[in-house]
């Protein structure tokens, strides 16, 4: 790794600093694909495409580092090898900075279980991210309009209280109204109160779901590269017959020539 560490580990640019950095940095590699064409444009597509992460802002201006250089990469190096873009942005984001260097500099490709794993990840956090914004949201909503409707009282029983009646009936009357506001408002947050625990526990219900599908995923996953790995062992055992097989022919036609 030391061409990374002793070079660019520090480095820090814009897109462009960005573009001509990994084009450099492919040529001395070895990189497959038309290192021409690396330029500012491809940096910003990669980045909204999800292969390489968003940069920092400095002011106005957009700031690239180490990592964004290894990510687009190894990003390039995968996608020119005919890994599909949808899988290739998961995967990158859930590699560490020692990840990629090894896969750019031994050029290590993941098999498609991993690329498979990566994306479900992926989809499994923004989908629980997106249900805990709406739940947080609708929770917001209802507090806001409990407090808009606790004001309403809250001034209506104002109004009453500011006007001087001299009836004892009107001083009754306006006794039972604000006994009864605050009766409503009770029954309001108690209503509320119940229904945030209802939100809370469907949140809890659908991230308990989204678990299971998970831990169901990675079990067929790991059944499917057991199968796979058993496959090739398979492949490579008959291979190695067919090469026993053919050495033993070899061996008996060379013995039948030094007969003869």
């Amino acid at each position: 790794m030391g061409f990374f560490i002793n070079e660019h580990q520090r480095f820090s640019g814009n897109a462009t600093d960005l573009a001509n950095l990994a084009s450099q940095s492919a040529r001395y590699l070895g990189l497959p694909g038309d290192l021409d064409k690396i330029n500012e444009r491809i940096v910003r597509y990669y980045v909204a495409e999800g292969l390489v992460g968003r940069p920092e802002r400095v002011g106005r201006d957009a700031q690239y580092g180490y990592i964004h250089l290894l990510q687009f990469l190894a990003g390039r190096f995968l996608v020119e090898s005919g890994f599909p873009m949808q899988k290739v942005g998961p995967y990158l984001m859930t590699q560490s900075i020692h990840q990629l260097e090894t896969l750019v500099m031994n050029r290590n490709k993941p098999n498609m279980a991993e690329l498979l794993v990566a994306s479900f990840q992926k989809e499994g956090v923004e989908g629980r991210s997106r249900v805990e914004r709406n739940l947080l949201r609708e929770v917001d909503h209802r507090k806001h309009d409990f407090r808009k409707k606790d004001r309403s009282d809250a001034s209506r029983s104002d109004i009453f209280s500011s006007v001087n009646f001299s009836s004892s009936a009107v001083d009754q009357q306006r006794m039972d109204m604000s006994m009864a506001s605050a009766a409503s408002s009770r029954d309001s947050l108690d209503q509320l109160q119940s229904q945030i625990h209802q939100l809370n526990q469907s949140m809890q219900d659908q991230l308990n779901r989204i678990r299971y599908d998970m831990d169901k995923e990675r079990a067929r996953l790991r059944e499917d590269i057991e199968h796979e790995r058993l496959d090739r062992r398979k492949e490579r055992q008959a291979l190695q017959e067919k090469i026993d097989q053919l050495i033993a022919i070899v061996a008996k036609q060379n013995k039948e020539k030094d007969n003869e």
